[in-house]
């Protein structure tokens, strides 16, 4: 995002990601989790445990009922133009956005690309930035 934006010659982006708790309890413990993962994951002893007995294996992930109840996420943009213009967005994938959102967003796309080809900026293939 921040080359194509460079590309099209806009003001350099900033970025950052928050997670949000529905109390403190919850915030201190996600954070202790974390922590512990990541000393976990460094130390040869542990990282061997942790890979081989707590981490799913591939195939071993949740489950369709799962990724479809148990899962969110909202993105929150905000945008100031280059005359003072502001944007804000909100985006809320209420359901796994890591692989059940992912496909449908891909599938979305294709079938853009597909049913308005006349539309697209460019003739032939490849990938190309905005701009």
């Amino acid at each position: 995002v921040s080359w194509s934006q460079a590309l099209r010659g806009g003001a350099p982006l900033t970025y950052s990601e928050v997670q949000v708790n529905p109390d403190l309890k919850t915030a201190i413990v996600s954070y202790f989790t974390l922590v512990l993962l990541i000393t976990g994951l460094l130390n040869p002893v542990t990282k061997y445990l942790l890979l081989n007995f707590v981490v799913p294996k591939p195939g071993e992930g949740p489950s369709f009922d799962d990724m479809e109840n148990n899962s969110f996420l909202s993105v929150t943009t905000h945008a100031l133009g280059t005359k003072g213009s502001k944007a804000d967005s909100v985006m809320y994938f209420p359901r796994d956005a890591g692989y059940l959102d992912t496909a449908r967003m891909l599938v979305e796309s294709g079938l853009s690309m597909a049913l308005e080809e006349k539309a697209l900026p460019v003739d032939g293939g490849g990938f190309f930035s905005p701009g």
